[in-house]
C-alpha cells in the first residue's frame, strides 16, 4: 500500500483499483501504515545526548 502510494506515486483512486478496494478503505490503510512506520522508526531510533535538539 504505501509502496503504491509514495513509491509507484499512485493516486488514491489508482491505488484503490489496484487493491480492489473503496477510496476510503485505502485512505484508511494509508493513515494506520504510516503510523506503524512512524512507530517503527521511533523504536529504531538512537536516544539522544542531553543537550540535542
Amino acid at each position: 500500500m504505501v509502496l503504491c502510494r509514495f513509491v509507484a506515486e499512485l493516486s488514491l483512486a489508482e491505488t484503490a483499483q489496484s487493491m480492489n478496494r473503496d477510496v476510503n478503505a485505502v485512505k484508511a490503510l494509508q493513515h494506520s501504515a504510516l503510523n506503524a512506520l512512524r512507530r517503527a522508526v521511533e523504536r529504531q531510533s538512537l536516544p539522544t545526548r542531553q543537550g540535542d535538539p
